[in-house]
């Protein structure tokens, strides 16, 4: 069964089984994560419409870099990620990049964050096919995956865009 659920900070997510718990550790009521909440909800009243604005778009801006680090497309020197977060991807300040594709990579994955936003408020039901076509479009620039082969050699394969993985593999550095 499937119900609304309000998710911080924006409010509508729908879809999402309420009944499953990642850890026994972790629960929706933490007294830790309520505080956290009551904290956001105190500064974002105090934040008038310009300044939450862009709170929001630096914030985006940092996940977006954070997902092709964390995925090890790419590492940023922190002075350049510094004034991509502050800046904006502005070609001015793409042109700070080591490689052309991390531009690539950077605006497909704010891209993303972006259409997720507008999907919350609409309260798009999360599917199946609403993850494969986030997973695609957070391949849209990339167009190989660095993998190991059964010996353990790293290898160059296909980015497999929109689909659950069939092997099983594990994110190394």
């Amino acid at each position: 069964m499937t119900t609304r659920q309000n998710i911080w900070p924006i409010e509508g997510i729908t879809g999402i089984d309420t009944s499953f718990q990642a850890s026994p550790e972790i629960s929706a009521g933490d007294s830790e994560i309520c505080g956290i909440r009551s904290s956001w909800i105190t500064l974002r009243k105090k934040l008038d419409k310009a300044q939450l604005l862009e709170f929001e778009n630096r914030m985006r801006r940092q996940w977006a870099i954070e997902t092709g680090i964390i995925e090890n497309l790419y590492s940023i020197e922190r002075g350049v990620t510094k004034i991509l977060i502050e800046k904006g991807f502005t070609q001015g300040n793409l042109d700070n990049l080591d490689k052309p594709a991390v531009a690539a990579f950077l605006k497909c994955h704010l891209d993303v964050i972006n259409g997720c936003y507008e999907d919350i408020k609409r309260a798009t039901l999360i599917t199946s096919n609403y993850i494969k076509s986030i997973h695609a479009h957070l391949l849209t620039a990339q167009d190989t995956v660095t993998a190991e082969d059964p010996n353990g050699k790293r290898v160059t394969v296909e980015a497999i865009k929109g689909k659950y993985k069939t092997q099983n593999n594990h994110a190394t550095r």
